[in-house]
């Protein structure tokens, strides 16, 4: 029966190339695809994510404008206008060769160009961001084409609680929410990854973007240092190079980090692969997400989970959901004082730090199976092509 089902193309337009938690879902979720069902093909500038789902045999269409709009959250620059018309346009002619069943936004820029006027072919948005986060004109457009999407996942509960009260029942599009799947890999085993064995380090890792809270971290591991010379902190991530202000703030965060008294403590590591290369076990390390603003639901949370890390999160946005407090981490607000008091409590407590890591496992493998979240993605999608058409 299945046989004779035709294959929906979807088209998937994302805003950048490169790897960040939203990327790496959506590669997830092409990667994983049922291909009898869907056909996907990607839009998108050149990246390392690009250049993944190729390897992967997934049709790709290049759309480098993107790169070259600033942020979306604020003002509007007339350089920025000039940008979206063009894309815009870019993005029309695609979908009128391509003739897509579906046209999938994962990323701000793309939910704006694809939904600012209502299309005859069925628009799905997955977000990823606050609604409530945008400001000024963005925000007003924003809300704009939001009205105009035919589906809306949400990637938590906080997400769409959010965007009910940003929209306030103003759209006509159906809404849901669906947690990020995870798929768990085995346990380091290389010689490479194995090689932080002996060491022991608390460690923060994400692109290095001011509201990620590393200032913050950078203040709790000063005040805890003293009482914990034998681990090392460890910064983990790289500049985004199309993120505004990253670049600038990538640079302040290293010259305050070498003011630091406990310097020598501190380890700017740069880029990573996996958390693997940045820790071997819970025996030897504590995972600190110190997110200063609400994270929707930080995928950086289900990497640690599943190279079973004790964690130390923020209270803010979606952690909630995928920590339990004190059972399989802290979840506390990302200031230094409470950061720094719930570190210290895993860092002296090796039996602590195991258990937690290993509830954190166990229940991030069952409740957020790649499995699972692909199948109730692609039924989504399906369910919003029978709606509307």
């Amino acid at each position: 029966m299945s046989m004779n089902r035709p294959i929906k193309k979807a088209l998937f337009v994302n805003q950048t190339g490169r790897f960040g938690g939203a990327e790496r879902v959506l590669l997830d979720l092409l990667l994983h695809l049922d291909r009898s069902r869907v056909a996907p093909v990607l839009v998108s500038p050149e990246g390392a994510m690009q250049q993944e789902a190729i390897k992967a045999g997934i049709s790709w269409i290049e759309a480098r404008e993107f790169e070259r709009m600033d942020t979306t959250r604020g003002k509007l620059s007339g350089r920025d206008a000039g940008q979206t018309i063009r894309l815009f346009r870019k993005l029309n002619a695609i979908i009128k060769e391509q003739q897509p069943d579906l046209i999938y936004s994962n990323s701000v820029k793309a939910h704006l160009l694809v939904n600012l006027m209502r299309r005859k072919t069925p628009t799905f948005v997955r977000l990823h961001d606050f609604p409530s986060s945008f400001g000024g004109m963005a925000k007003r457009m924003f809300r704009y084409a939001l009205c105009h999407a035919d589906h809306i996942s949400c990637v938590s509960q906080s997400v769409e609680s959010d965007l009910r009260t940003f929209i306030n029942d103003a759209t006509g599009a159906s809404i849901s929410h669906a947690h990020n799947g995870y798929e768990l890999k085995p346990a380091a085993s290389s010689v490479a990854e194995q090689r932080h064995t002996e060491e022991k380090r608390i460690i923060i890792a994400g692109w290095l973007l001011a509201w990620k809270g590393f200032d913050v971290f950078v203040e709790a591991m000063e005040r805890i240092a003293a009482q914990l010379p034998d681990w090392q902190f460890v910064i983990a991530g790289a500049a985004a190079e199309d993120a505004q202000g990253s670049m600038a703030y990538a640079e302040q965060l290293r010259a305050r980090v070498a003011r630091s008294p406990f310097a020598r403590q501190f380890l700017m590591y740069g880029g990573y692969k996996s958390l693997h290369e940045l820790a071997c076990c819970a025996a030897h390390s504590v995972f600190v997400h110190a997110s200063i603003r609400p994270d929707p639901l930080p995928t950086v949370l289900l990497e640690a989970s599943g190279a079973k890390l004790p964690i130390v999160c923020s209270n803010l946005g979606g952690s909630r959901e995928i920590i339990r407090h004190g059972w399989s981490g802290l979840v506390v607000p990302p200031t230094a004082e409470a950061l720094a008091e719930h570190v210290l409590k895993l860092a002296q407590n090796e039996a602590l730090r195991v258990g937690m890591a290993e509830h954190a496992y166990t229940s991030c493998g069952e409740r957020f199976r790649m499995q699972g979240y692909v199948d109730r993605m692609t039924d989504r999608m399906m369910a919003t092509m029978e709606r509307v058409r």
